[in-house]
């Protein structure tokens, strides 16, 4: 299966964990495995388009740096 696909189909499958949660429903267990999943997937998807860790690592920092920003500016933090 194309890694695209794979991944397309695990996010799907996160969503359907959050909806469930959103009604009382899901479980913390599932959420979990459902997000390590994308995670995964994620990571071979741009291993495979020839994306270094390092420069997933640097993004990640960089990314959660600006989103911690945002969260502290808005008190949810």
């Amino acid at each position: 299966m194309d890694s695209g696909v794979y991944a397309a189909e695990e996010c799907a499958e996160l969503i359907k964990e959050l909806m469930k949660e959103q009604r009382g429903k899901g479980s913390r267990e599932s959420l979990v495995e459902e997000a390590c999943d994308v995670l995964l997937t994620t990571a071979i998807l741009l291993k495979k388009h020839g994306v270094e860790k390092d420069e997933i690592e640097n993004r990640i920092r960089f990314k959660a740096s600006k989103a911690l920003e945002r969260w502290q500016d808005s008190g949810e933090v």
